[in-house]
This record gives C-alpha cells, sequence and structure tokens, in this order.
C-alpha cells in the first residue's frame, strides 16, 4: 500500500475523526489470548480473599478503639486540667491572685492555709513583718484563714491581720436549749441542720442528740436532735375494743370538761369489772387525765382508777367529791390501753357510783397520733 499512512485512532486531530471509506485505516487489534487465571470462576481464591478483609476489618476496628480512647483521654485531661484551675491554689501559687498582686490591693486570703497566705502577700509587695497571724476555734478544717483584716480588695495594707482555725470540739448538749446550743454552733461557723423527735418527759425544744457526738471536732455541718412537743387525742378518737365508759361531756367539782370519759365504778371485789379497752397500736407513750366524780354525786363519795398497758398496771389514782387528782400513766409500746374505776363508798342510793376522767389526753409523736385517728 504505497503512499497510505496508517496511525492509530487517537492521532487524529482534535475534532476531526477519521473519516469511514477515507484513506485512513484502522489497526487490526486482535484479541488477546484467555490466560488460565481469567478463566477461572469468581468464586476461586476466595479464602486468600476472606483473610484479606478479615485484616482490613481488624486494623479499622483497632483504629476506631484507639480514637475513642483517645477521644476519652482528652476530654480526662481537660476535666481534670479545669477542675484543678477551678480550686482556690492552698500551696502558694498566684495564678488566680494575679490580678490583686498587680494592682496591690488586699488579695483574698480566706480558706487558704497560713504559709500560702503569707506567700501572696509577700508578693504582693506586703512585707511579713506587717503580718500578725492569731488563732481561733471554729468548725471546719483547722489551719485555714477564717478571717482577714483588711478585707480584700482593700489598698490600705499598712497592717494585716490574719485569723487561722484551730479545731473545735462539739459542746455539751445536756440540760440545755436548742436554741442555746444552735447559737453556740453557728457562732463557731458550723451549719446547723435541725431534726425533731417525740420523747416522754423530754423539755419542749430541748436539746436531745448531737451528731458528731459531744467532744468531737466540729465538722463544717452538724446535726442536732431536738425535742418535738408530742401529738395528743382523746380516747374519744380511738378504736375501742370494749366500752364499759361513755364518752362526752361531764361536769366534774362544779367545772364542765366537754371531752370526758365517765365510767360506771364496780363494786370491790367484782369478778368481772366492767372496763373501757382501746387499741394503742404501739402508737402512744403517755395518758394523762384529772380523775374525780361527778358534781351532782353523794359528798363524800370516793373512787379509784386504775390503767393497764397490755394487761400491766401502769397507773392508779383515788379521787372523791370535791377532791380531783391528777393520773399519769406511762404506756410506750403498748397494744391496749384498759381503764377500770372501783367505788371506794356506798354511793347511798340506787343510782350507781361513777369515776369520771375529765378531758383524758393520749400523747406521742405527732405523726404516730395522727396515723392512729386518722381513720376514726
Amino acid at each position: 500500500m504505497t503512499g497510505v499512512t496508517t496511525l492509530p485512532f487517537w492521532s487524529s486531530k482534535p475534532g476531526k475523526p477519521p473519516q469511514l471509506g477515507s484513506a485512513t485505516s484502522l489497526p487490526q487489534v486482535q484479541p488477546p489470548t484467555p490466560s488460565l487465571a481469567s478463566t477461572r470462576p469468581w468464586y476461586d481464591g476466595w479464602g486468600t480473599r476472606r483473610k484479606v478483609l478479615a485484616s482490613l476489618f481488624t486494623a479499622l476496628a483497632l483504629f476506631g478503639s484507639g480514637l475513642a480512647s483517645g477521644w476519652w483521654l482528652q476530654n480526662e485531661l481537660v476535666a481534670r486540667q479545669e477542675s484543678s484551675t477551678a480550686a482556690r491554689p492552698d500551696d502558694g501559687t498566684l495564678d488566680d491572685f494575679a490580678a490583686d498582686i498587680a494592682s496591690g490591693a488586699m488579695p483574698d486570703l480566706r480558706s487558704l492555709g497560713s504559709d500560702a497566705s503569707k506567700q501572696i502577700l509577700a508578693d504582693s509587695g506586703i512585707p511579713v513583718d506587717r503580718v500578725e497571724v492569731t488563732t481561733r476555734a471554729a468548725a471546719g478544717r483547722p489551719g485555714i484563714v477564717i478571717e482577714q483584716t483588711p478585707p480584700f480588695g482593700s489598698s490600705d495594707t499598712a497592717k494585716v491581720t490574719l485569723v487561722v482555725s484551730t479545731s473545735a470540739q462539739v459542746p455539751v448538749i445536756e440540760n440545755r436549749s436548742a436554741t442555746e446550743v444552735i447559737s453556740e454552733l453557728q457562732e463557731l461557723g458550723a451549719q446547723v441542720i435541725v431534726k425533731s423527735r417525740y420523747q416522754p418527759d423530754a423539755v419542749r425544744d430541748g436539746a436531745l442528740d448531737v451528731d458528731p457526738p459531744v467532744g468531737a471536732p466540729i465538722p463544717d455541718a452538724v446535726t442536732l436532735t431536738v425535742a418535738q412537743s408530742p401529738g395528743s387525742a382523746y380516747p374519744s378518737k380511738l378504736d375501742a375494743m370494749e366500752s364499759g365508759c361513755g364518752t362526752g361531756s361531764e361536769s366534774m367539782d362544779g367545772k364542765k370538761y366537754e371531752n370526758s370519759v365517765t365510767c360506771t365504778a364496780n363494786k370491790p371485789g367484782t369478778a368481772k369489772p366492767r372496763k373501757s379497752v382501746w387499741n394503742l397500736a404501739h402508737a402512744v407513750d403517755e395518758m394523762r387525765a384529772t380523775v374525780g366524780v361527778p358534781t351532782d354525786s353523794m359528798p363524800g363519795t370516793r373512787v379509784r382508777v386504775e390503767v393497764f398497758a397490755d394487761g400491766t398496771p401502769v397507773a392508779a389514782v383515788d379521787a372523791g367529791y370535791g377532791q380531783p387528782a391528777d393520773l399519769y400513766a406511762r404506756v410506750s409500746g403498748a397494744l391496749q390501753l384498759t381503764v377500770v374505776a372501783t367505788a371506794l363508798t356506798d354511793s347511798g342510793s340506787s343510782r350507781d357510783t361513777e369515776a369520771v376522767l375529765a378531758d383524758p389526753t393520749i400523747l406521742g409523736s405527732q405523726q404516730a397520733i395522727v396515723d392512729l385517728t386518722e381513720d376514726n
């Protein structure tokens, strides 16, 4: 083919592709001879591929784990750094006091140690010989500045006085009012947490207990338990298990009592005496009443009133016409309260002798009395 130049198709000039039927001819490309590897099915060599993929996934997992661990560690370090810089130094470092030192003003030294405070003052240009250190017992950590003169921010630093805390002990509380103990603890700088508890025979608002105990170092906060005024109720509000006495208004010794218990007095030696029994549900500690006979009784009439807690006698009192007597019974923990009245004299008429418990009151903790009477 003389005079004909054969060029590959990519040698044509841009925009001028070779024309079919022209003198330009295309090279004849022979298909490659398939090799043995290219004729294998797609799944041949899968074991090798699986190992490669497993290695790749393992590497990704390790990378992810390392990334997560690094993120956690970085956050932990940042958190600890922020925590440490947020706390006030007690070792003499000056970072948080740079502004005061630069201005020459009195820095705030409260809650810092004595040595650290002196160092900060020296770095503020206040010589040690102008600093007086005294001590005072106080609640909380000993050995720290609890008071300073002049106050922080003052420019008058000609003389500086620091009051450093020493350990204070919890004071004696026995036979003291809660108000008095609280005042003493607060003067020592302690926060006082007050709790209340009913205790029979305790002086109302008296100090009962303290935590930590008497004589121990006083921490920042102290818990004081104070005698609570009792809850009270009339027997008419209780569940009566046996009603040998009536409840209501009664006149005794010329005075009317709206919440009384009036019992028909048994004759001495009665085998099965009449009685009243109330359910206390272990909630009552005391019973108080004034015992006598009705105002319209025969002069000279006398009675005896006995109180039993779960069958055990706990109080007895004799009273007569114009001669009332106070009754007090300790019934802590009892399930049943029983009252029995006995005539000590003959009524002199067909009328039964009666005994009156004027305004009898049961006493216990406020919540216990509420729980006992709320359904009655």
